[in-house]
């Protein structure tokens, strides 16, 4: 039996408090104006390597504004939509993939770590930061997100598996075009959606449509509360 795949904006009413819609849509915009002017300027040779998120912004938007003041992002490459609605300053995005070293350095308050190159070498670090919050007596949850072609490599599954035993405050978010650079989805795997991997480390997983900003928004509130409860970790898709 297929999972059902959440979305919210197909309905007449949408289960929001005032104000949230607006936010989530002004930093879907944003983040769709810079990726545009970026991908400009690195064809310009103004930039060095950039990766362009164009259709993933809800997915990213959705995530960022779920989370507290107090807890973390670890990104990948493909994500500067969620550091942007995460509070990182415009310019200092643009240093960063200026290779600056001013971009290296994220501003005070801005709980995010510089994006990971390496495919998939962010899911056990960001699993650390997370037991890092426990063992300092802080309640904050991490949020980390991958492709689906990095769920086939063994960061990511060292990385679950270690959070799932210890119940570790994390949100992996993966975010599924369907295709791996060259590999499609089938070729990769036997299960027909990424989140029924959790089912083999015992935590929850979840199919979100991803151009779907709502439905996003509110799965990641539901699994960050699960998470700063003590319940563990949650694999949204």
């Amino acid at each position: 039996m297929k999972p059902k795949v959440v979305q919210y904006l197909d309905r007449g009413e949408l289960p929001l408090k005032e104000g949230e819609a607006l936010a989530l849509y002004r930093a879907m915009r944003r983040a769709r104006f810079f990726d545009e002017k970026a991908l400009l300027l690195q064809r310009q040779g103004r930039l060095g390597v950039y990766a362009p998120f164009m259709g993933q912004e809800a997915a990213q938007v959705g995530v960022a504004l779920a989370l507290g003041e107090r807890d973390w992002v670890v990104p990948s490459y493909r994500e500067s939509a969620l550091l942007l609605a995460r509070g990182l300053p415009i310019h200092t995005l643009i240093l960063y993939w200026r290779a600056h070293p001013a971009g290296w350095r994220f501003p005070e308050g801005v709980r995010a770590v510089n994006p990971y190159i390496p495919i998939a070498t962010q899911i056990p670090q960001a699993v650390g930061l997370a037991l890092a919050g426990r063992y300092r007596g802080e309640d904050w949850v991490v949020a980390t997100s991958i492709g689906d072609g990095g769920t086939s490599e063994g960061d990511f599954h060292e990385g679950l598996n270690f959070a799932a035993v210890f119940d570790a405050p994390v949100l992996f978010l993966v975010q599924n075009n369907g295709y791996a650079i060259s590999v499609p989805r089938s070729r990769q795997m036997r299960v027909d959606f990424i989140a029924r991997r959790a089912e083999g480390y015992g935590i929850p997983g979840v199919v979100v449509d991803g151009n779907d900003a709502v439905a996003v928004y509110l799965e990641a509130r539901k699994a960050v509360e699960r998470a700063r409860k003590g319940e563990g970790p949650t694999l949204p898709e």
